[in-house]
């Protein structure tokens, strides 16, 4: 596209993927730690010695000034995966933490000193992903 011309060419939306991105706007005008927060990645370990599928995450942290805590982690790989999150949350030990995707209808209840020290276990199908609100109770 001639960047000269300052706009693009008019494309009819994609009714399958349109819901998926109005929700994810939503998510992230709605959440002030992806806008204001801090960033740090999460380096996906195995779950278990032998096995390699941690190789297809990636994932990613945000803390924001107002205490909330957010982890995104996607499966990329066209395979079933497995793989441990240490979060970079040291305020969560000795705490039940609630997660909960914001972006589809999963909800977990995990101890925070697990999610901290050995990490929170995701067991993903291929191409799925996770935008969790973590929440200590």
């Amino acid at each position: 596209m001639p960047t000269h011309l300052c706009r693009g060419p008019v494309e009819p939306t994609n009714p399958e993927i349109a819901p998926f991105y109005a929700k994810l706007l939503h998510v992230l005008k709605g959440t002030g730690a992806f806008r204001d927060g801090t960033w740090s990645q999460i380096q996906p370990s195995p779950a278990w010695s032998d096995n390699g599928t941690s190789d297809g995450f990636v994932a990613y942290a945000w803390a924001g000034e107002d205490a909330s805590r957010h982890v995104v982690v996607v499966n990329y790989a066209g395979n079933q995966g497995q793989c441990r999150l240490s979060l970079p949350f040291p305020e969560l030990r000795g705490k039940q933490v609630r997660l909960t995707d914001v972006m589809g209808t999963e909800i977990y209840d995990r101890d925070g000193s697990e999610l901290v020290g050995p990490g929170l276990f995701i067991d993903h199908a291929p191409r799925h992903f996770n935008v969790f609100a973590l929440q200590a109770r």
